[in-house]
């Protein structure tokens, strides 16, 4: 059974603030939106669009993340127990920022699921100028990630 969630309303909080919601992150809010995914050593990341943009400056995404990247990007929840807001590119590629730090969490919202699960792993940092290459991906999936799958997760979603 593949999730179709209705995201009319994140639609329309994103362009009260001044978004564009790309057709790659509709697709994405519409199997993972309003998720939480919550992990055993109490760590947790969602998908809620309205909580983070409620929770975040929009125009350091749309300002200095932008800049960082050279890509328009568009909220898609918070990670890290709230503290970064994660973003999503018109191409797929996710990224989560906390003032001025920015990193890089994966090249599509499924990648960047699966390297939020991989605690222990450093994400890159996204400097003025760097875009993502396969140099970022190889740090994202190290040879042991396999280990981190069998971490229990608690997801939920609203019914």
């Amino acid at each position: 059974m593949v999730r179709k969630l209705e995201i009319s309303h994140f639609r329309r909080a994103l362009r009260e603030e001044g978004f564009y919601m790309p057709e790659r992150v509709a697709m994405f809010l519409k199997s993972f939106g309003e998720l939480e995914i919550k992990q055993a050593n109490s760590d947790y990341f969602h998908f809620d669009v309205i909580k983070a943009v409620s929770g975040v400056d929009p125009d350091w995404v749309k300002e200095y993340y932008r800049e960082q990247t050279h890509e328009e990007l568009c909220i898609i929840g918070e990670a890290f127990n709230e503290y970064m807001v994660l973003c999503m590119s018109s191409a797929g590629s996710v990224y989560a920022g906390f003032d001025d730090t920015l990193v890089y969490v994966g090249a599509s919202g499924e990648e960047a699921v699966e390297a939020l699960l991989c605690s222990g792993h450093e994400l890159p940092e996204v400097v003025a100028g760097d875009t993502p290459d396969s140099d970022y991906t190889e740090q994202l999936v190290p040879e042991s990630h396999i280990m981190y799958r069998s971490v229990p997760l608690e997801i939920s979603t609203p019914i």
